[in-house]
């Protein structure tokens, strides 16, 4: 191939040019054909034309306005992207780089000029830095020249750049300063410390940026004095490279050095986002000797800052440095000793076990409670006066915990003991969520004398869904014991009051024990009251099974060695959802049915709001009006259908398949607009 190559470039040399102008004109053209052969033939004859083509190619670039080269820049650029791939040779990468690179010289509009610098981006190399330099004094052009010289990769590119900066200035020094940092110069570093030190700002700061990026630890004597400098905010750029510094001496194994610069940083910051690297930079530099520099962190003002001093003392080596993170917990004040505790249990070491036991015997309760909480003590009953302390001292832990003691306290048989500790807990929570604990504590000992207690809770958003479980749990036991009216009209306003869809429920199932016929999915539209029959074996959508072809709910359906026939059911569920999983058995790959009558006044049209897990069909009246094979999971009204009810009864019949997991449905009536649908069953 390499000889073809060869060859096409030497008769390109001896073509004559009107021809050859002809021929690239032509190739450009097909370069950007839609047909894919065609345009790779395109790029091989003018890659085969050499630099005669190249030439070529940038005699056909016109200004954009003018319009007309597009075949020569996808050309172009399609060369550019091919001759840079890795495994190409070097040499026609080399010319193709010289031909763009001299144009760049030409009289050409700049437009033209930006494109073949942008192409330059992609496969520059050493031939084409003159002309990349001739552009940097071309305001329009220098911006793309610097980062083509950037990420040039021969060092002739990064020595025009150390150059340049001698012979730029404004923005365009900036944009070579941080092109040397980006290549990593560290050749440039004498130059741009003392650029740094007579520029304006707007270059001193680049200069900082760039000595960071570079990583060369010269640059500290520039850098480490400019920490005491003006105010916090204008000195961000300093920390910056200072960080990036010594992130670089960090992996390159200069770790005394690095954690040098790390503390000098802490020192002079009061910026939490540059405390938090510094921290977790001198966490991987430092040294045992570090640990109080870490424990004065643990209490800042910022939660990330203190989470990062967390995880240095953590990673800190070697159990000498747990023993001294131990023994700073002897005299540590509380709020600190609480975080070290924390600091002990993750390290996992002997020192740091006693350390944690010693403190479950501290003058202080909260760090009594941290220590029973990580020796997962808090549900002895032994140490119960101290979790009561705690509680009553505002520890949410340890409100938490005494609400656990009483639930173990009631789970052994001992409800009037458990009733006053969930009162107490009840009464020391300072959140919802903890007031919530106790709730649902005494709803496993409900008392009517409770009821002055819970219904101020009813309407609190925070608390409503515990304290109806509560209210719900004394209307039961009134009703139990005897008070059925009063447990009725206490059930019916817990579910007016808008429980979540389990406890409405159980509130629905309560009310219809008590006979009360409640039916909440029924007022939202959904069908509650079905006959349902299954399970048939297999999960195919499409099986044409018996319920399909009749519907006879008196008559047994003979399935193998089983019969199936046609049982009740009527959902609690305010959702309208059946759950055939509970139902029937086996309940993987297996169909189920189910059959509705729903009587309406007049004739309407409306949505049938279907949900599944998994596929559904549906029938209204005799006639499919709905698919859905897809295995899925179920998602009230997920699936709408346009449909048309006749005046009277109308027959709805649903086969469901399932696969595994769960397996459920429900169909809802509306009107076109969605407004639940008035009918009877």
């Amino acid at each position: 191939m390499r000889t073809v190559t060869s060859l096409l470039i030497v008769l390109a040399l001896v073509l004559p040019a009107c021809v050859l102008a002809q021929d690239v004109a032509d190739l450009a053209s097909k370069a950007a054909s839609n047909d894919a052969a065609e345009r790779l033939a395109a790029f091989d004859a003018l890659r085969g034309m050499g630099a005669a083509g190249v030439e070529g190619l940038l005699k056909l670039l016109v200004p954009a306005e003018q319009g007309g080269d597009s075949g020569a820049r996808i050309a172009l650029h399609g060369l550019a992207v091919r001759l840079s791939a890795p495994g190409e040779p070097a040499a026609p990468r080399a010319a193709f780089a010289k031909a763009l690179g001299d144009y760049l010289k030409t009289e050409a509009a700049t437009e033209c000029k930006q494109f073949v610098v942008i192409q330059l981006h992609i496969c520059g190399s050493a031939e084409c830095v003159p002309g990349l330099v001739a552009m940097l004094s071309d305001a329009d052009l220098a911006g793309d020249a610097v980062q083509a010289l950037a990420v040039n990769p021969s060092p002739e590119a990064v020595t025009a750049l150390r150059a340049a900066l001698a012979t730029t200035d404004g923005a365009t020094r900036v944009q070579v300063i941080q092109a040397l940092g980006q290549r990593k110069d560290t050749k440039a570093v004498p130059q741009l410390m003392a650029l740094a030190q007579t520029a304006p700002d707007e270059v001193m700061i680049a200069c900082v940026s760039a000595l960071g990026e570079i990583g060369d630890p010269a640059a500290l004597k520039l850098l480490l004095p400019a920490l005491d400098r003006g105010p916090e905010d204008d000195r961000a750029p300093v920390y910056e490279a200072l960080l990036r510094l010594a992130e670089g001496l960090v992996t390159s194994n200069k770790a005394s050095e690095a954690r040098a610069v790390y503390v000098r940083v802490l020192a002079a910051t009061k910026t939490p986002a540059v405390r938090q690297a510094a921290i977790i930079g001198l966490g991987k530099s430092g040294t045992p000797e570090d640990a109080g520099t870490f424990i004065v962190s643990l209490t800042d003002a910022d939660a990330q800052v203190r989470r990062s001093a967390e995880d240095a003392l953590v990673s800190l080596p070697g159990e000498q440095a747990g023993v001294a993170i131990a023994e700073a917990t002897r005299a540590a004040k509380p709020e600190t000793k609480v975080a070290l505790l924390t600091v002990l249990s993750r390290r996992d070491e002997p020192a740091g076990k006693r350390a944690i036991e010693a403190t479950t015997r501290d003058e202080d309760v909260n760090v009594r409670v941290r220590a029973l909480e990580l020796l997962d003590r808090l549900t002895d009953p032994a140490v119960r006066d101290t979790i009561l302390e705690g509680a009553k001292a505002g520890n949410g832990v340890a409100v938490a915990a005494y609400v656990r003691q009483a639930d173990a306290v009631r789970d052994g048989g001992k409800p009037d003991e458990a009733r006053p500790m969930y009162l107490t807990a009840l009464e020391c929570a300072k959140t919802d969520e903890l007031k919530s604990l106790a709730l649902y504590g005494l709803a496993g000992v409900p008392q009517a004398d409770l009821l002055p207690l819970v219904e101020p809770l009813l309407n609190a958003d925070g608390t409503r869904e515990a304290a109806l479980r509560l209210y719900t749990a004394i209307a039961s036991r009134l009703a139990a014991e005897g008070d059925q009216e009063r447990g009725k009209q206490m059930l019916l306003r817990a579910l007016e009051l808008g429980p979540s869809r389990g406890l409405t429920g159980e509130i629905v199932g309560k009310l219809r024990g008590l006979g009360v016929d409640v039916d909440p999915a029924h007022a939202a539209g959904f069908i509650s009251k079905w006959w349902v029959i299954g399970p048939f074996p297999g999960e195919n959508i499409d099986a044409d099974l018996p319920p399909e072809k009749a519907i006879d709910l008196a008559a047994p359906i003979k399935v193998g060695d089983r019969e199936l026939t046609w049982t009740q059911h009527q959902t609690i569920d305010p959702m309208g959802i059946v759950n055939y999983a509970a139902l029937m058995q086996p309940n993987t790959n297996v169909t189920a049915y189910m059959y509705a009558e729903v009587t309406v006044e007049q004739a309407q049209d409306v949505l049938l709001k279907c949900g599944s897990d998994d596929g559904m069909k549906l029938w209204l009246n005799g006639q499919q009006v709905h698919r859905a094979p897809q295995p899925r999971s179920l998602r009230v009204d997920e699936d709408s259908v346009e449909a048309h009810l006749e005046a009277g009864a109308n027959k709805v019949l649903v086969k469901v398949v399932q696969g595994g997991g769960g397996w459920e449905a429900c169909i809802r009536l509306t009107d076109r607009n969605g407004t639940a649908l008035r009918f009877s069953q």
